[in-house]
């Protein structure tokens, strides 16, 4: 009964700060999955849209890195003819 008793005691702020600094990671990774999960619900797109959008600036921002460098082959190119 000791046992239990002393399991229920008040804890002092000290020993609540140190227990919250030892458990903030494991907190924020389980609000964090739950703030993705808001975040779809608010915006109201799916995880596919979200993956098409990611694709679609992927290979828009490839194409933009890309016209430079043909340009100056073509250029170069032309020059040799």
């Amino acid at each position: 009964m000791k046992q239990v008793l002393e399991g229920l005691r008040m804890k002092t702020v000290s020993e609540t700060v140190v227990q919250m600094d030892v458990s903030l990671p494991s907190a924020a990774m389980k609000m964090s999955v739950a703030s993705v999960g808001a975040a779809y619900g608010m915006t109201g797109y799916t995880l596919s849209d979200l993956v098409a959008i990611a694709t679609l600036v992927f290979v828009l921002l490839q194409i933009g890195l890309l016209i430079p460098k043909y340009i100056s082959m073509f250029r170069a190119w032309w020059g040799m003819r």
